[in-house]
């Protein structure tokens, strides 16, 4: 379903042949029918524990999100450096959305926001937490760090896998804080974020006199201002444009410029000449432009040019957010037998195809199935599965004898409550409704 667009998702258990201009390009028929697919999606569950007694609207997907970073902490050690940003959910029901965030800049701005942070290298993200604003529970258990406010607490809860690792991230102007970064510092984790005026300059940036310090230098000129706090070392990095001054907070860096060269054409005040200019970024602005993309790139592979969570169509809030978990997961996959296994590179509507067919026609399923058959027949079993009565026909003592009652319904043999006209046919004369058919194949194979 996720490699292509369609409007009724009942379409794909057409009985019609496959046309090029009516229906579905697939039929999923041959895996499963389309009343067991509809009950499972009814059904689906995605925790174990019980709601709490207070009122907590995210209680059913806090222990997969959680269980989610835990496994990503366990099985994954990210590069050197990271990268801190914003993912979107698509969801356009604003009273069935907890947590609903409306941001105009993103390419899906209705829905629910988590912050995420991937390896600046391979892509792969490891770590998310949802923005729950005015939704958070009240009597919920505080969160750490909340004395040091929403951002820092953020960046301290998202940077815990790479704690005392001296790894580095890369942070948006939206994250900029120098307590954050001090704090980040104290916890063994290098940073260096963007400094951008809001309604005001970040809190202890002179923005403007900074700006006023490179008025009159050249394009390409660099420097930097020390200072401290809270007895962590943080330094202001410069960087003159052409047009506007790039100024990033830092705990790391020297003004030593690497990468490639960068050319830099501009009109002077009058507008009648054009100048060129051949620069080399300074280390933290070229950690900066190297590595700022590492989430979006991550975002883009997941939302185009078909989501996972567009065409799982559901009116469930709490299937949503399990599919943007399985949808992320999928794109890490891709990216681990890329990037780390450097396989020959792959896109993602082809990736995931592949991965349907392997999970469709898996192993498990095969083992499950072998060890299944093996056992019915050591036990000398029939096939287990429920059949209906003939019309016209009922049960005397396990002989199916002619009666006048077109369908004639009995009595489950197995609650004794329901009237169904259902058996297996390893125990003619057993008349067994759906609900206890379970209860009845695990008594024979014990």
């Amino acid at each position: 379903m996720a490699t292509t667009t369609f409007g009724d998702r009942r379409e794909f258990w057409s009985s019609k042949a496959i046309d090029a201009f009516e229906g579905t390009p697939y039929r999923f028929n041959d895996f499963m029918s389309r009343p067991r697919f509809e009950s499972i999606l009814a059904s689906l569950e995605i925790t174990d524990r019980s709601p709490p007694s207070y009122k907590d609207r995210f209680w059913e997907v806090r222990q997969i999100i959680d269980e989610w970073n835990q496994n990503m902490k366990f099985k994954f050690s990210p590069s050197w450096i990271s990268c801190l940003d914003e993912s979107m959910s698509k969801w356009v029901g604003k009273f069935t959305c907890p947590g609903f965030c409306c941001v105009p800049r993103k390419p899906w701005p209705l829905g629910n926001e988590y912050h995420t942070i991937s390896c600046g290298r391979s892509g792969i993200l490891y770590a998310m937490e949802m923005v729950e604003g005015k939704d958070t529970p009240k009597e919920g258990p505080a969160k750490e760090f909340l004395s040091l406010g929403k951002t820092v607490g953020l960046l301290l809860h998202l940077t815990r896998p790479i704690w005392g690792s001296s790894k580095v991230v890369v942070l948006d102007s939206g994250f900029c804080v120098l307590q954050g970064i001090a704090q980040l510092r104290k916890k063994g984790v290098f940073a260096a974020a963007l400094i951008k005026k809001r309604k005001y300059w970040p809190k202890y940036i002179d923005g403007d006199g900074i700006k006023a310090h490179f008025k009159d230098k050249e394009v390409g000129t660099v420097d930097a201002m020390k200072g401290s706090l809270d007895g962590v070392n943080v330094q202001v990095h410069c960087f003159k444009e052409p047009e506007y001054v790039m100024m990033l907070m830092s705990s790391y860096g020297t003004l030593e410029r690497v990468g490639e060269d960068k050319k830099r054409v501009w009109t002077n005040e009058g507008g009648r000449a054009p100048i060129e200019k051949t620069i080399k970024y300074p280390e933290l602005v070229y950690n900066h432009f190297q590595y700022r993309d590492a989430v979006d790139a991550h975002n883009g592979s997941r939302m185009f040019p078909i989501s996972v969570e567009e065409t799982w169509k559901t009116n469930r809030w709490a299937c949503r957010v399990f599919a943007f978990l399985l949808s992320v997961t999928e794109v890490n996959c891709r990216l681990v037998q890329t990037k780390l296994y450097e396989q020959p590179p792959i896109s993602q509507q082809d990736f995931r195809k592949k991965l349907a067919k392997e999970m469709i026609h898996n192993r498990y399923i095969s083992q499950g199935e072998e060890k299944s058959q093996r056992k019915s027949a050591r036990l000398n079993l029939p096939e287990h599965r429920l059949i209906s009565l003939p019309k016209n026909r009922t049960f005397k003592k396990t002989t199916i004898v002619y009666c006048k009652t077109d369908y004639i319904q009995l009595v489950c043999s197995g609650c004794s409550q329901k009237r169904v006209r259902t058996y297996c046919p390893c125990s003619p004369g057993r008349i067994i409704c759906n609900s206890c058919f379970a209860d009845h194949i695990r008594l024979q194979e014990i």
